[in-house]
């Protein structure tokens, strides 16, 4: 409850403490298929909480998916609704993530991580 008034929530993930920081740069790593540019260093990972309406809305979509039958790929388990992880690289404008004091998105239309993140990961918004 205190977070849906407050989301996009972004979360720092301890790199230490939280087993999700390995898991999530192991995937990235594992899926890096450019050979024309060496792997990047992985700082921080950010956990990015969606409000109830937000969440249920990607829910009910899920489910739907899902209803058409079952997906699996690669090595990682199949995930409900064909639920998969995609990596996208969209420039900034503001500080977000630079450091765990700069969790919150900023207003700048031209930001384009903000701007797909501000309307619940919208990639159609990524020019």
């Amino acid at each position: 409850i205190w977070a849906s008034k407050q989301v996009p929530l972004i979360l720092p993930l301890d790199p230490k403490r939280d087993p999700e920081f390995k898991n999530v740069t192991d995937r990235f790593y594992t899926g890096w298929r450019d050979g024309s540019k060496p792997k990047p260093d992985i700082v921080q990972v950010y956990d990015i909480l969606l409000d109830d309406n937000r969440m249920e809305a990607y829910d009910s979509y899920r489910d739907k998916v899902e209803a058409k039958g079952l997906f699996s790929f690669g090595s990682f388990p199949s995930k409900p609704g064909n639920e998969q992880w995609r990596w996208l690289g969209a420039r900034r404008e503001c500080q977000l993530g630079d450091d765990l004091s700069q969790g919150k998105l900023c207003d700048s239309p031209s930001c384009l991580l903000c701007s797909i993140l501000r309307p619940s990961f919208r990639v159609s918004l990524y020019k």
